[in-house]
């Protein structure tokens, strides 16, 4: 971290529609902050921890043990004063300072999940995780993009960012390396993914891993040994259980029912209500029953929140004139 960085964590900070971003509590500021973004993702983890006092110093703290915590704050602290060493005197106290504030609640471990740490022998392991309430946006140092789905888990080597291991679902936008001619790997429970630049996502529940490639090319390195290679093509989506060392699936598919979720608005085009529902129904895991089993002509084009279930019921019901009621775990439509 840089001295222009911690600049632009202090301006974001002073900004009261910055707090509103991060509260989620003004739709003007909440857009003007999500455009903001993501027209600059480059500025993503930056957000993040310009976000943490707003978030955390106002509520009851839990802190990692003492010892590490040390360690971490002892290692931001060299690296900030090695940057740092160029700047004016009569400021750099003040931007330690600040930068020991950020690094405090970078230690705070309730509802974050993003830490550095060194133990049995694993040194600066970077390991981010996400709640079943949210999602979140990690920019690696090599530029590649991964959009973490709730409820998942993403951990790698802070100097070797294009190995990363995945408990859960993400979606990855690769940077390519063509001078390096770098392979990214994605290691899940059941294989691993490999690829030098392209769009995928990857999903590990239910004791299998299923891969769909939006661009691009990918190989999948399937089996035991990991040898046995596949190598998929766009548009497919290859399901993989090492537990039966089987192939489940290997087939085309819509990027609508594999990467909705990743978009916290869906866009429709002369889409069904069946079509709708299939997608909601994908992005929110949950079943819906029409009981009436009306036929309708009606067409949707436009878009649907998804980033809260609740709203994106009401969308329905508005859209399309529909009674939804939550019965045990369906949605009944009546």
């Amino acid at each position: 971290m840089n001295i222009l960085e911690l600049e632009l964590i202090e301006k974001w900070q002073a900004d009261p529609s910055f707090t509103n971003w991060v509260k989620q509590v003004n739709k003007v500021d909440i857009a003007k902050w999500d455009a903001y973004f993501s027209a600059h993702p480059q500025h993503i983890e930056l957000a993040e921890l310009a976000k943490l006092p707003i978030e955390h110093f106002d509520t009851e703290i839990k802190m990692i043990s003492k010892q590490r915590s040390q360690e971490a704050l002892s290692r931001l602290r060299t690296k900030i004063e090695s940057e740092s060493k160029h700047a004016k005197s009569k400021i750099l106290p003040f931007r330690i300072s600040n930068a020991w504030r950020i690094a405090a609640s970078f230690l705070i471990i309730t509802g974050l999940g993003l830490w550095t740490y060194t133990s049995s022998g694993v040194a600066n392991q970077e390991i981010v995780w996400t709640t079943l309430e949210e999602q979140k946006d990690i920019l690696l140092e090599d530029g590649t993009l991964v959009t973490l789905n709730k409820n998942s888990t993403l951990s790698y080597l802070e100097d070797d960012v294009r190995n990363v291991e995945l408990d859960g679902e993400a979606f990855f936008n690769v940077t390519k390396k063509p001078l390096e001619n770098a392979a990214f790997t994605v290691t899940t429970n059941d294989l691993v993914v490999q690829v030098l630049g392209t769009q995928f996502n990857v999903n590990t529940e239910d004791e299998q891993t299923s891969v769909y490639l939006d661009e691009g090319k990918v190989q999948l390195n399937l089996g035991e040994s990991q040898r046995n290679l596949l190598e998929m093509e766009p548009g497919y989506l290859v399901s993989y259980t090492k537990k039966h060392d089987k192939v489940i699936e290997n087939r085309k598919s819509d990027a609508l029912e594999n990467i909705a979720w990743k978009d916290k608005v869906i866009l429709f085009e002369e889409s069904s209500l069946e079509q709708v529902l299939l997608v909601v129904s994908k992005v929110y895991d949950i079943n819906f029953e029409d009981i009436a089993k009306k036929e309708s002509d009606q067409k949707f084009t436009g878009g649907i929140p998804v980033q809260d279930l609740d709203i994106t019921i009401e969308t329905l019901k508005e859209i399309f004139k529909l009674d939804i009621q939550k019965i045990e775990a369906k949605y009944i439509i009546k």
